[in-house]
C-alpha cells in the first residue's frame, strides 16, 4: 500500500543524451547504474565504468559533490520495488539503459 508520494516533473532534452557540455553531465540513471548495479548485473549487462562511454564522458563530469550514486540507485531500486516492480522487471529495464550506453 503506498500511502503518499512526490512526483517531481523534468524536462527531458533528447539532444542532451548524445552531447554535454564541459562540466555537464548526461542523465543521473547511466552514473547510478554504473555506480550502484551489482558485480552481477554489471557482468550481464556488459557494464563499466562511467569514464568508459562516450554518451558520459565527454564533459568529464563524472561525480556530483556530496551526492552518492551508489546510493541514488539502490534507493531507486527500494522505491520501484516498494511500487511493485519486480526485480526481473527492473532487471529488464536497466538492461536496456546500459545498452544504451553501449551505442554511445
Amino acid at each position: 500500500v503506498i500511502c503518499g508520494a512526490k512526483l517531481t516533473t523534468y524536462l527531458l532534452e533528447k539532444s542532451r543524451l548524445v552531447r554535454q557540455t564541459m562540466q555537464e553531465r548526461n542523465y543521473h540513471i547511466f552514473y547510478q547504474l554504473c555506480a550502484g548495479a551489482s558485480e552481477t548485473d554489471k557482468k550481464n549487462w556488459h557494464l563499466g565504468s562511467a569514464e568508459n562511454y562516450h554518451y558520459l564522458n565527454q564533459s568529464q563530469c563524472y561525480f556530483l559533490e556530496g551526492r552518492s550514486d551508489e546510493k541514488a540507485f539502490n534507493r531507486l531500486r527500494q522505491g520501484l520495488r516498494a511500487i511493485g516492480i519486480l526485480e526481473d522487471e527492473q532487471s529488464y529495464v536497466f538492461g536496456i539503459v546500459a545498452s544504451i550506453l553501449q551505442l554511445g
